[in-house]
């Protein structure tokens, strides 16, 4: 008998722990679903207000960026410190000016003329510029052997252009990370969104610029932690992304290429040249002084609905006179009284007195800049032949030409005799 009720007790306990741990079970799956709930419900109400704020900064990150990549291309690869960039505003330098104000831009010059000799072989300066005997070649061992009759590539000048990608310092991907940062920075005022609840905390933001063959994509990484003062919920954004079908990396080059050509050859013209026939550039001559203004096309690259440009400033640079040779190019000699006269743009005719050695003289010159050239004298011509010229045995003419800025210039000889 006691055996059973011991039975019965332990039945019952046993019952009694069961209903009590099935009442806890119940009550903390009820608690943990109304929490889930709650939660949810915060989550909910914290999104409603942080997509506003996502395209706020959504729109100052790509205004932003979309501002430096415009700005870089119209100011020849430079974004100063004044714009929100990180390249120093220039004081006139050895080149002299750095950039010229235009169409509220500050547009670097890209072509400098040259400053300084390289060695003994190219010269800076009229009128040995670009070299003596331009554009004929002597062999220096022998100067009656010409190696070239017509050499045209040399140095007629320096391209600024910067560098492209890091870690070179001052690079055009370090300017639009640098520019991007501040003018985003700039923009953002969290005031309006603090006013309605939110709290903000930011680290610092970092831009990223890559470069593809067909456009360039900036990216922010911004840890930004945005707190709901009415729900407590907490929400954290990072990443934001934008993407330019601007073909940088391809406009660059075919800059480079053009600018290259046109500081080592003096007869390209670097007006409607082509790229895989995608890209090409103009001229827009004399827009300050007699600097001219060059800007690239693509009409692949597109920005804020807008053909992208590239563009840059061309110092002007002096004119080049062939050399005249007082020994193969010179006929005569030619006797007093006769006459030495300038016929067509580009010519002297000299009219032997004795009828025998008349002969005409084809003057020749070339701009690096593509710019209208003209001869002068520092004798009035026509002028006829003197006996004090006879004396000496020649008849000396300074022939000059020049492109409106610049001159360069050469003492010619025409042979003398006595009749």
């Amino acid at each position: 008998m006691f055996k059973k009720s011991q039975v019965t007790v332990f039945i019952i306990i046993a019952i009694v722990i069961i209903v009590m741990f099935g009442l806890g079970y119940y009550a903390m799956i009820s608690r943990i679903t109304e929490k889930g709930e709650e939660q949810l419900l915060r989550q909910q109400i914290s999104a409603e207000k942080i997509n506003p704020l996502k395209d706020y900064i959504t729109s100052c990150f790509s205004l932003a960026s979309a501002d430096g990549l415009e700005l870089l291309g119209k100011q020849g690869g430079y974004i100063y410190k004044s714009q929100g960039g990180i390249i120093d505003d220039p004081f006139e330098s050895q080149s002299g000016q750095e950039y010229i104000e235009y169409e509220q831009t500050k547009v670097h010059y890209g072509i400098y003329a040259p400053i300084s000799n390289v060695g003994m072989i190219f010269f800076a300066q009229t009128p040995e510029y670009p070299w003596s005997t331009f554009p004929k070649v002597y062999n220096p061992l022998n100067p009656d052997e010409i190696v070239y009759e017509e050499k045209y590539d040399g140095y007629y000048g320096r391209n600024k252009l910067p560098p492209f990608e890091k870690p070179k310092e001052g690079s055009i991907q370090e300017q639009l990370e640098a520019f991007t940062t501040n003018s985003t920075l700039t923009c953002i005022d969290w005031t309006n969104f603090q006013q309605q609840g939110l709290g903000i905390k930011t680290e610092e933001p970092n831009v990223s610029v890559t470069f593809t063959a067909a456009d360039v994509t900036f990216t922010l990484n911004w840890p930004i932690e945005v707190t709901d003062s009415g729900t407590g919920a907490v929400t954290d954004i990072n990443e934001f992304a934008v993407v330019y079908p601007v073909r940088l990396r391809k406009i660059y080059d075919f800059a480079a290429q053009i600018m290259d050509n046109d500081v080592g050859d003096i007869t390209y013209s670097i007006a409607a040249t082509s790229l895989d026939g995608l890209t090409t550039s103009a001229v827009i001559p004399d827009i300050f002084g007699m600097d001219d203004l060059i800007v690239i096309h693509d009409e692949e690259s597109r920005i804020i609905d807008k053909e992208y440009q590239f563009r840059f400033m061309r110092k002007n640079r002096a004119p080049a006179l062939y050399y005249v040779d007082n020994n193969t190019d010179m006929e005569g000699p030619v006797c007093v009284d006769s006459l030495v006269q300038f016929v067509e743009p580009d010519k002297l005719n000299i009219v032997d007195s004795c009828d025998d050695n008349s002969f005409e003289l084809q003057l020749k010159a070339i701009d690096p800049d593509e710019d209208k050239l003209e001869f002068t004298f520092d004798r009035q011509l026509p002028y006829e032949i003197k006996p004090a010229d006879i004396y000496v045995r020649a008849f000396r003419i300074k022939i000059t030409v020049s492109d409106g800025e610049y001159k360069d210039w050469q003492d010619v000889q025409i042979p003398t005799k006595e009749e």
